[in-house]
């Protein structure tokens, strides 16, 4: 778990550097002085749309998500008419950035269970559904077999602190230890992959 609060703070520290560094190290930039705060309201306003969903005992409203990312599209392109720009969003995509920070801050907060076919994982519901994979049940495990169950659950083959995309490392049950270590994990032959993306032996 704090290694993912790591990650989600990493990305959220590369992404505002610019706007912490002493006005004698960096250039004067309007267009991406008004990017950062289009930055942060974009992280907000996604928080927003994911708290409702969790409120609510449902997913985040796609089209809230949706209009979020508008806006987000819009001002950084009116910014960057200004053509002071540090970088431009061709060079460096932000929202990219910004949605693997809100991924990993909702999963420290709202761990779900996460079938990804002959493995499972925990992730935001939002994640998982974009990963191709399948939220378990109310109250549901991640089991050894790689399926989300019931509890309790059998331990089986656990790959921690796997890398799942780039900046973001979770645990996988039912992974084999040759493919743990090409995701640079560190294998276990019989525990339990526990929210907090750790493998536990039981």
């Amino acid at each position: 778990m704090a290694t993912l609060l790591r990650s989600a703070l990493a990305l959220l520290a590369l992404l505002f550097a610019a706007a912490a560094s002493p006005a004698h190290a960096q250039t004067e930039s309007k267009c991406t002085a008004l990017k950062l705060k289009a930055a942060g309201e974009y992280f907000a306003a996604v928080s927003k749309c994911r708290s409702k969903g969790v409120a609510q005992g449902e997913g985040s409203d796609p089209m809230c998500v949706v209009d979020a990312s508008d806006r987000l599209a819009r001002r950084i392109s009116k910014a960057e008419r200004r053509g002071d720009c540090l970088t431009t969003e061709v060079e460096l995509p932000v929202s990219g950035v910004l949605d693997q920070a809100v991924d990993a801050v909702h999963l420290v907060l709202v761990p779900t269970c996460c079938d990804l076919g002959n493995q499972c994982t925990w992730l935001s519901e939002d994640f998982c559904l974009t990963r191709l994979g399948t939220p378990g049940g109310p109250g549901t495990v991640c089991g050894g077999s790689g399926d989300c169950v019931a509890p309790p659950a059998q331990a089986g083959p656990c790959c921690e602190d796997a890398s799942l995309t780039r900046g973001l490392r979770v645990c996988l049950a039912n992974e084999t230890e040759v493919d743990c270590g090409a995701r640079e994990g560190t294998w276990s032959a019989s525990a339990l992959c526990r929210p907090n993306q750790t493998c536990v032996a039981p």
